[in-house]
C-alpha cells in the first residue's frame, strides 16, 4: 500500500496546527469544558445527517481510553473525489477544505462541516466510516492528517442502512486529563430528543471503570412533553399552549427573502419562579435576546388586555415579572442565519425574530382565549396572585 501522508499528497496543508495551537478558539477551552464540545459538534453533524435523510436515529457509545463513536442512518458523507482538488469530498470536509456537507437542498440544521475539521484536528485519533453507494469506505487520521487512503472496504449487506460513523478519542496533549461525563452527555441528548420529535438518540456507556448502562432517548409529542419534565411534581393550571408555524421573515417591512420554523411550548404551574428556555438550531440562548422579548412582550400585552376586559386587573397594569412567575415555556427556532452577541452565543441579536414571535404568540394566545376561557381564568388568577405577592413585598419591605 502507498505510504500515504500528508507531505505527498497535500504539501500546503498547515490548517492542523492552527486548531492545536488555539484549541481555546474554537471549542471555548481545553478543560472538561472545551473537551465535551467536541462531542457536542460531531452529535451535530450526526443529526445533520439523519434530518438530511429524513434519518431518525443516532448511536453514541462511550468506549476505554475515552474512545467515543457516534453513528447516524443519514445519507452518509460524501465519497466521491472533487474534480478541482481530485481528492474525496470526505476528506476535503475533515480537513478544513470544503464549507458545507450538503447542498442547500438540506438546509434544516445549518451546521457546517468547518465543526468536524476542527475536531479531527485535536483528536489523537479520528476513524470515519461510512456507508453510502451501495459500499462501506473507511478512512483514518492522526492529529488531524490523514493516515491512509479512503477505501472501499465492502458492500453493503441486504438492509444495510446508509450513514456515517466517527470514532475518535481527544488528543490530551492539548486538553486537560479528564474523562467524559455519562451525566452531561445524557442532558443534551434528552434536550436534542424533545427539540427533534421522532429523533431516536442511544447512549450506551461500555467502559471497563464504570457500570454498564444504556439509555434510549425518543419523544413522540416533543415540547409538549419537554413541559411536562419541566413542570414534573406541580399542579399545572392549563393544558399546554403550543404554536407551530413557518414565517416568512421581515426587517424594517422589508422581506429578507428566507423563512423561520418556529415551535413555542407554555403552560403554567403552581411555581414561583420562570423556566424560560430558548433554542436556536438546537443551541440554548443561555441570556436570551430578541426571540424571548418578543415571546414575553406578547405574552404581557394578551393577558393584560384580557384582565381589563374582564375587570380583573385592578388599577395596576402587570408587568414582566408577574407575567412569567410559574410559566415554564420553551422557544425552539429554526433559523438559517441566526445572530449572535458574541462568539458564545450567549444573546441572540435577530430584530426580525422579535416581531415575528410576538405576532404569533399573541395570535395563538387570543385564540386560546376564546376557545378555554376557564383556562385562560386561570392563568390571570396566576398572575394576580404574582402580582399580589410583589406588591406585598415591595410596601412590607421584604
Amino acid at each position: 500500500m502507498t505510504n500515504y501522508t500528508p507531505e505527498n499528497v497535500l504539501p500546503e496543508l498547515k490548517w492542523p496546527f492552527i486548531v492545536r495551537e488555539r484549541p481555546g478558539m474554537y471549542f471555548g477551552g481545553i478543560n472538561s469544558v472545551g473537551m465535551h464540545r467536541l462531542v457536542w459538534y460531531v452529535i451535530d453533524h450526526a443529526i445533520d445527517e439523519a434530518l438530511a435523510k429524513q434519518g431518525c436515529h443516532v448511536d453514541i457509545v462511550l468506549q476505554d481510553a475515552n474512545v467515543i463513536s457516534i453513528s447516524d442512518n443519514g445519507v452518509g458523507l460524501p465519497v466521491e473525489r472533487d474534480p478541482e482538488t481530485e481528492r474525496p469530498v470526505l476528506e476535503l470536509i475533515l480537513t478544513a477544505r470544503r464549507g458545507r456537507k450538503f447542498s442547500d437542498k438540506f438546509p434544516r440544521l445549518p451546521n457546517y462541516s468547518m465543526n468536524l475539521a476542527w475536531v479531527n484536528a485535536v483528536a489523537a485519533e479520528l476513524s470515519v466510516q461510512v456507508r453510502r453507494n451501495g459500499f462501506l469506505w473507511q478512512q483514518r487520521y492522526k492529529q488531524g492528517n490523514p493516515q491512509t487512503e479512503l477505501e472501499q472496504v465492502r458492500a453493503l449487506e441486504s438492509g444495510e442502512q446508509s450513514g456515517t460513523t466517527m470514532t475518535f478519542s481527544p488528543d490530551f496533549s492539548i486538553f486537560d486529563p479528564c474523562e467524559m461525563d455519562y451525566s452531561l452527555l445524557s442532558q443534551r441528548c434528552r434536550e436534542l430528543a424533545f427539540l427533534l420529535s421522532g429523533l431516536t438518540i442511544v447512549l450506551t456507556d461500555q467502559r471497563s471503570a464504570h457500570e454498564q448502562r444504556i439509555h434510549r432517548f425518543i419523544f413522540a409529542d416533543g415540547l409538549k412533553q419537554y413541559l411536562s419534565c419541566l413542570n414534573q411534581g406541580y399542579p399545572v393550571l392549563h393544558e399546554p399552549i403550543v404554536i407551530r408555524k413557518t414565517v416568512e421573515l421581515e426587517r424594517h417591512s422589508k422581506p429578507l427573502g428566507f423563512t423561520a420554523d418556529i415551535e413555542i411550548a407554555l403552560q403554567y404551574a403552581q411555581l414561583h419562579q420562570p423556566i424560560l428556555l430558548g433554542f436556536v438550531n438546537t443551541f440554548e440562548v443561555e441570556q436570551g435576546g430578541t426571540h424571548i422579548r418578543g415571546f414575553v412582550e406578547a405574552l404581557t400585552h394578551v393577558i393584560s388586555s384580557y384582565a381589563s376586559e374582564k375587570g380583573m386587573g385592578g388599577w395596576y397594569t402587570f408587568i414582566e415579572d408577574d407575567i412569567v412567575c410559574g410559566l415554564a415555556a420553551v422557544l425552539n427556532i429554526w433559523h438559517p442565519t441566526p445572530e449572535f452577541a458574541g462568539s458564545a452565543r450567549y444573546e441572540l441579536m435577530n430584530s426580525e425574530l422579535e416581531d415575528a414571535i410576538y405576532q404569533i404568540t399573541r395570535d395563538a394566545l387570543e385564540a386560546f382565549s376564546i376557545e378555554h376561557p376557564d383556562q385562560m381564568q386561570r392563568i390571570i388568577e396566576k398572575c394576580l396572585q404574582n402580582k399580589a405577592l410583589r406588591l406585598h413585598r415591595r410596601y412590607s419591605g421584604l
